[in-house]
């Protein structure tokens, strides 16, 4: 299990149970204590923008989000492309970074030699049944139901 480094994560009953059920508990990377903007930066692009920061914490709201869910995952990878970075170098002050061209992580998996290729066709068939317009919609009316859900969990508060 490796966890941020919060309070939150790093307690006594956490570290016992990990250790009692023969899981491997770490914090972090070794010498990389920025690691956390990382994750803050991915939950921003594929969390926040999207589900707001309101708190979903009923079981209602729960099912909720696993269609939201259910649906951005598949406009994340299908269709949304991100931008990796190739190289970073420091010059004096200054830091110039190069960027690989834009691509869906669904096109990287088909680039991959690391893949194989039944799961590339696999992808490829599932990708051939997806319609950015119908699963955009769908994301709309999956995220409507959940403000509704929580307005009302609210409002009965």
């Amino acid at each position: 299990m490796d966890t941020d480094n919060g309070f939150e994560f790093i307690n006594k009953q956490l570290y016992d149970w990990c250790t009692a059920n023969g899981v491997t508990f770490t914090r972090s990377r070794s010498y990389h204590k920025n690691d956390k903007c990382f994750v803050e930066q991915k939950n921003d692009y594929a969390v926040r923008r999207f589900v707001g920061y309101m708190r979903y914490d009923s079981d209602q709201e729960f099912e909720a989000l696993k269609k939201v869910y259910t649906v951005l995952n598949l406009l994340l990878n299908y269709f949304y492309p991100t931008q990796k970075i190739i190289n970073k170098t420091r010059i004096g002050a200054k830091v110039h970074t190069i960027y690989e061209q834009c691509k869906t992580p669904y096109e990287r998996l088909l680039e991959s030699p690391l893949v194989p290729h039944a799961s590339k066709l696999l992808a490829m068939k599932q990708r051939e049944q997806l319609s950015i317009v119908e699963l955009k919609q769908k994301l709309d009316r999956a995220i409507a139901d959940l403000v509704i859900i929580h307005k009302n969990k609210r409002n009965s508060a």
